[in-house]
């Protein structure tokens, strides 16, 4: 039985039990068992199952939810494209701003192994043309355009790069981010300003 189908049981049996109103006391290891149906009565008592059985049988259902758990993130994290999806993005023209580490390197070189234009941008070029090499090797194309997103007269060029090789452009990703490590009060004014020039107006001139 997979493991979902035996947290489904799992589940389904708690139900049952609570619709009977049958629940376990963990005080005296024994079944409660409380009468159903508007009918009074004192609850009594079956010895049914110890304290230890109960409290597996719930370690279980955690067990059981952590192993989904972790097949769905895993799922997250190893997540393909079919070959539709491919389909869609190949030949369409990808520009990335930030792309030359973290997820904005990972999202060029995934589109493209799918085939798509990519052009990358950011302020290391030598990282750049190491993204650019990667996706080439993977047969996919790629422009190298060294962009300073902070400048608008960066992200123009950029813009008018992109639309001079490629046409158009279909998909604009704004990747590019920094972040100041400390107390506000203790970071440089001038760190503060590269923050908002780049995490804010960046995203604005290429919006």
């Amino acid at each position: 039985m997979t493991p979902l189908k035996q947290l489904k049981a799992a589940l389904r049996i708690r139900n049952r039990n609570n619709e009977a109103g049958i629940g376990y006391n963990l005080n005296t290891s024994q079944r409660l068992v409380m009468p159903c149906g508007g009918n009074s009565g004192e609850p009594f008592y079956q010895h049914n199952r110890s304290r230890t059985a109960i409290l597996a049988g719930r370690a279980q259902v955690l067990v059981l939810l952590f192993v989904l758990l972790s097949f769905g993130l895993g799922g997250c994290a190893t997540w393909d494209l079919g070959k539709s999806g491919q389909r869609k993005i190949a030949r369409k023209t990808v520009v990335i701003v930030g792309a030359s580490s973290g997820f904005g390197r990972g999202v060029a070189e995934k589109m493209g192994a799918y085939g798509a234009n990519v052009v990358i941008a950011a302020r290391r070029t030598e990282l750049l043309e190491e993204v650019a090499s990667n996706i080439r090797a993977a047969g996919g194309t790629a422009l190298v355009v060294t962009t300073d997103n902070s400048k608008p007269e960066d992200v123009q060029r950029l813009t008018d790069a992109a639309v001079q090789q490629y046409g158009t452009i279909d998909v604009w990703i704004n990747m590019a981010g920094v972040g100041g490590i400390g107390r506000f009060w203790e970071i440089p004014v001038e760190d503060q300003a590269r923050i908002v020039d780049i995490n804010l107006k960046g995203f604005i001139y290429g919006s």
